[in-house]
């Protein structure tokens, strides 16, 4: 892949800014797109990539919902490939760590939505972790990089291995309680400071958490799947502890 430096512009259109992340062969840009004037986000991979970057894109342009990262157009250009998409100006839901749970469980009720409807149309994200999840500048999360995602049922391949299930561990087809098996490891790592392990879950914050907040926990990270609730389950779960999706 070519070098890719600030003001350079590709398929004409979008003018490179400064980059925002990298992670295996693909490299993402912030860029300012010249026909609609607004500040867009690039997933770029060499040419030989473009399959799969494409796959990808066309898998994401089924996804619209609020709380997921939209993707935009497909291009070519030379020796790269890249998709342009929604453009989030935040960090990520890490920095959440160790807030208020009333701070820090909201948020996560929305992102429990947004894999309710990713299951909803038959797709397994498999990358559920915190540099996955963008905040606004609101504190509004957006569940981003679907480029491991399989259709349900599909073999499983990638993910990241602290939020693996058992069941991709060993193998088994993706199922959408992998995905909330990687949230239960989220919220856990928001909460306490670290991922699950051995001993109680305790809040990095100092405050008490409440039984239904470690109930909901416990039953995220169950290992066997059929124990785990689905996204529906996790947002009324929060709900009715207090934490109303917000």
């Amino acid at each position: 892949m070519p070098d890719l430096n600030k003001g350079i512009r590709l398929a004409e259109r979008y003018t490179l800014e400064r980059p925002l992340g990298r992670g295996g062969e693909a490299s993402t840009w912030l860029a300012t797109d010249r026909l609609t004037k607004t500040r867009v986000a690039l997933k770029i991979v060499p040419a030989d990539a473009a399959l799969r970057l494409r796959e990808e894109w066309q898998a994401n342009l089924r996804l619209m919902h609020a709380h997921i990262v939209r993707a935009f157009e497909f291009h070519e250009d030379g020796d790269i490939a890249f998709y342009s998409q929604q453009f989030i100006d935040g960090p990520d839901i890490g920095v959440l760590a160790g807030k208020p749970l009333v701070d820090m469980l909201p948020p996560i009720g929305l992102l429990a939505e947004a894999l309710r409807y990713a299951h909803g149309k038959g797709v397994v994200h498999r990358d559920l972790k915190a540099s996955n999840v963008l905040l606004d500048h609101n504190g509004v999360p957006y569940l981003g990089d679907f480029g491991v995602a399989s259709p349900v049922g599909a073999p499983a391949r990638g993910g990241s291995p602290v939020a693996t299930s058992p069941q991709a561990a060993r193998g088994e087809p993706a199922a959408p309680s992998d995905d909330i098996y990687a949230l239960g490891v989220l919220v856990h790592e928001l909460i306490a400071g670290k991922p699950p392990g051995a001993g109680p879950l305790t809040a990095l914050s100092g405050e008490p958490i409440p039984g239904a907040v470690d109930e909901l926990v416990a039953c995220l990270l169950d290992v066997d799947a059929a124990c785990r609730p689905d996204a529906a389950g996790v947002v009324e779960a929060l709900a009715a502890a207090g934490y109303r999706a917000g």
